[in-house]
């Protein structure tokens, strides 16, 4: 069954929701969408899970796709846990199942990191793709600082996000879906770069703290976060199961690559590994 609501987050906002939602789930995935994404872009990786009995829930976050709050701006990644801590809890009571997942790419994948910092305890396991730890190309010096003062003077203020969406997947139809896409956006609030920026240094200082089940995904040919990153959380993550995968010249999306069904299906075998049922 697929299903559509909403919930209003701490800040009054209404989030919206999208569910596959099989009998008896045996896990439910959390799916937690990039910068200027938005659920609906990922509806075959509910298809997926659904055919393996999995439960799938996705949520624009607060300034995407459907939902309330100023365009791809949230005053600190807190905001951000703290709108999927309630997710989380959704999804538990909507498919009956606590052996919730987590999902996270690029910027939903660094929201996720923090998340298994303070809540892991709430989750059966972590997988992020990409996650924002270490930009390519990011303003430095005095172009650097004035970025930090508008981010305090006008922080919901947006400046365009000019990566090239040949950067993003060597799919043409996903590229071309993506430009087509109303729903999709193309910018960044100060404040959010520069909390993005800070909360990419906590997690790298604090990822001793995760000790939840993870699976870091990164494509070597990203050109939008460094997979030295990702490498580094690796060294960093004490948990005792954790594993990388390097996906050889793929770049930032690796959910909407060439080859997505194939990490799919190996993102769907890893947690069902991990299931009690």
């Amino acid at each position: 069954m697929k299903t559509e609501g909403s919930f209003k987050n701490k800040d009054a906002q209404d989030i919206i929701y999208r569910a596959f939602l099989p009998e008896r789930p045996k896990a439910a995935v959390v799916l937690v969408h990039g910068l200027g994404e938005h659920a609906a872009k990922y509806g075959y990786f509910g298809e997926s899970a659904y055919e393996k009995g999995m439960a799938f829930f996705a949520y624009d976050q607060r300034g995407h796709g459907r939902s309330d709050g100023p365009k791809c701006h949230a005053d600190s990644f807190g905001d951000l846990v703290e709108d999927l801590r309630q997710f989380v809890e959704i999804a538990k009571i909507e498919s009956l199942c606590d052996e919730v997942f987590i999902v996270g790419h690029s910027m939903g994948g660094l929201t996720s990191l923090l998340f298994s910092i303070k809540y892991g305890g709430g989750i059966k396991g972590a997988i992020v793709s990409a996650p924002a730890l270490r930009f390519m190309n990011s303003p430095s010096g005095i172009e650097g600082g004035i970025v930090e003062i508008l981010a305090l003077l006008c922080p919901s203020l947006t400046t365009p996000n000019r990566i090239p969406f040949e950067y993003l997947s060597h799919d043409t139809e996903m590229i071309n879906e993506t430009k087509d896409d109303r729903y999709s956006q193309r910018v960044i609030s100060f404040r959010m770069f520069t909390e993005a920026k800070r909360s990419a240094a906590y997690v790298l200082g604090n990822a001793a703290a995760i000790n939840v089940p993870v699976l870091l995904l990164h494509g070597t040919g990203d050109k939008v976060i460094d997979p030295a990153g990702t490498k580094e959380l690796f060294q960093k993550i004490s948990s005792g199961d954790k594993e990388i995968k390097l996906y050889e010249g793929l770049y930032h999306e690796l959910l909407r690559e060439t080859t997505r069904q194939e990490i799919i299906d190996y993102i769907l075998g890893w947690i069902a590994k991990r299931t009690g049922r």
